[in-house]
């Protein structure tokens, strides 16, 4: 398969901006009349080549939107999955995104989706509807938070809908709640303009940031916090940070509240459902708690007064965790421009975790 060189250049150029994509998020497709070339599960955009798409016939995504699937969660996401399996074009083996509907969906050529922090300080914020009404009504829709895959598309299709018989014309910009932000347009030119539109007028509004800037720790306690996550942990999968922001959060437990549950679904993926906050004397005792509590040990470990330990099974893990973790920081402090932060809803947190789709997209972050 031959894909479109203007979706590889702009796969990779948005994949390559940390500002943009982080690990495995977001994804890309090129449409013809009978074909969706969109990106396949588990490949990095920022080096991204023909192998890593995956061609859909059109005709039977198209069916897709008319067919009655189960009511039960499980049920329905399995046919969901075979369905969209099942219109890969003869001879495709990869696994097509499972965003492939809502790229489908759009009637423009191209499709960017993507989970910037500066636009998911809007999408997790609680002013962030009423911001996009105002700001940018004519250009974009916002879709409420709901569950991903097949609700999240036939909810998007509503309500492009019902903008198009307003507006007579299909959005080019989706806003998602708790989640991201969808391009479309018939070429790359104008998706790159309506990127600049969008970061412009959020630039606009933002008067809140994080400080990075470094700050001295008390070197005997991260040793001592070190000795104890060694012995659950490989010494090179550790990483331990402390900046001026971090040091305002995890100052006690009132502080540390706006990081404690997950913002989209890529920070459960790659940051587990919620990170462990605890005292560098009650370590060892809560680490052992959320063992015994989840099955599972945490990835992100918050020190009061201390700082920050991103932790996993692999160096490779951890480091992802860090990063994710790094930008639900951020988008706590951009909500703050926008009337403050509304993180995922509980059901919605739980669907995530069990999400067969997730679990293998996590899978496949692993190997990369």
């Amino acid at each position: 398969m031959t894909v479109d060189s203007k979706l590889i250049e702009m796969s990779r150029r948005y994949g390559s901006d940390p500002d943009m994509v982080l690990a495995g998020g977001g994804n890309t497709s090129y449409k013809t009349k009978e074909y969706l070339t969109v990106k396949a599960s588990g490949y990095p955009l920022s080096t991204i080549d023909d192998s890593g798409f995956v061609m859909l016939d059109r005709g039977l995504l198209k069916l897709m939107w008319h067919k009655t699937y189960a009511d039960e969660e499980n049920e329905r996401e399995t046919q969901v999955l075979t369905d969209l399996m099942a219109s890969r074009r003869f001879g495709e083996v990869n696994r097509p995104s499972v965003e492939s509907q809502l790229h489908d969906l759009f009637p423009y050529q191209y499709v960017l989706h993507v989970h910037p922090a500066k636009v998911n300080g809007l999408t997790c914020s609680i002013e962030g509807e009423s911001w996009t009404n105002s700001r940018l009504a004519q250009q974009a829709v916002w879709v409420e938070a709901t569950k991903p895959g097949y609700i999240l598309a036939m909810t998007c299709q509503k309500i492009s809908q019902e903008h198009q018989k307003t507006t007579g014309q299909f959005p080019k910009i989706m806003i998602l709640e708790n989640h991201g932000i969808f391009f479309s347009a018939d070429t790359v030119d104008e998706i790159d303009q309506l990127v600049a539109l969008v970061f412009d007028t959020i630039q606009e509004d933002l008067h809140t940031a994080p400080d990075f800037t470094k700050e001295p720790f008390d070197e005997p306690l991260v040793n001592q916090a070190h000795q104890i996550l060694d012995k659950v942990f490989p010494e090179n999968a550790i990483f331990f940070d402390r900046f001026h922001s971090l040091v305002e959060l995890v100052a006690d437990e009132r502080s540390v509240q706006p990081i404690m549950k997950p913002f989209t679904p890529d920070h459960i993926v790659y940051c587990r459902h919620e990170p462990l906050f605890c005292t560098s004397q009650t370590l060892q005792a809560t680490l052992e708690a959320y063992r015994e509590k989840n099955a599972v040990l945490p990835r992100i470990i918050l020190i009061q007064h201390l700082g920050m330990f991103s932790a996993a099974e692999t160096a490779a893990s951890a480091k992802v965790a860090r990063v994710l973790f790094l930008d639900q920081i951020k988008i706590a402090y951009y909500a703050r421009s926008f009337g403050g932060i509304k993180p995922m809803k509980s059901e919605h947190i739980e669907f995530i975790r069990n999400w067969e789709v997730e679990h293998y997209r996590a899978k496949m972050e692993s190997k990369s």
